[in-house]
């Protein structure tokens, strides 16, 4: 899951990167890539969302998600970039805190 996540955001950032100007827009990516920053594309939103999120490891333990805490709620800065190249740098941070999660860190077993 860790690694289709990472993967996901390498695809969004460098199609962001490849774009001129500096609009960033959902819809545009979603009909380029396929995919985008919604919850709709993140294999952790796919397997923890019908449960309000609860013990995803990209949130606080046992809080409803809403995409507020979501990667130490830098991910919910992404709807809100005013521009492309903030966009990347949100992204990259979004990407960064997704590679230093454990997989599972609210068990003992990190495997």
């Amino acid at each position: 899951m860790k690694k289709e996540a990472i993967e996901h955001y390498d695809r969004m950032i460098a199609w962001a990167e490849a774009q001129d100007g500096e609009n960033i827009s959902i819809e545009l990516m979603e009909a380029d890539l396929g995919e985008d920053w919604s919850g709709t594309h993140c294999p952790y939103c796919g397997a923890y969302l019908r449960e309000d999120c609860k013990r995803c490891p990209l949130q606080p333990l046992d809080t409803m998600c809403l995409g507020v805490n979501c990667c130490g709620g830098i991910w919910s800065l992404m709807g809100c970039a005013g521009t492309r190249s903030e966009w990347i740098k949100i992204a990259k941070k979004v990407r960064a805190y997704i590679r230093k999660t454990p997989l599972n860190k609210w068990t003992k077993d990190q495997s």
